[in-house]
């Protein structure tokens, strides 16, 4: 029925999720050390940073959805919910 179809749906995105927390921590802690190096301009900062996202999300959207991540990080729920 609808209900056993429900919870597989609902177990692969709690998976997709959990997924996408581990890039995104891996990808905050390589930023990090960035932004906390001192002695760069903001160009450089901005342009390394950009090529972190690219690294960690080589997809247009996972990177779109980083960066929006980025400039709100007070709600991880809406940027847990995806596209």
């Amino acid at each position: 029925g609808v209900q056993t179809c429900a919870l597989p749906i609902f177990d692969l995105q709690r998976s997709a999720d959990a997924l996408w927390a581990g890039r995104y921590d891996s990808y905050r802690a390589d930023a990090a050390a960035v932004t906390g190096h001192g002695g760069l301009d903001a160009a450089e900062v901005r342009r390394q940073l950009e090529a972190i996202r690219k690294q960690h999300f080589p997809s247009a959207a996972d990177a779109t959805r980083a960066a929006m991540q980025d400039a709100n990080p007070a709600a991880p729920s809406l940027a847990a919910q995806g596209r």
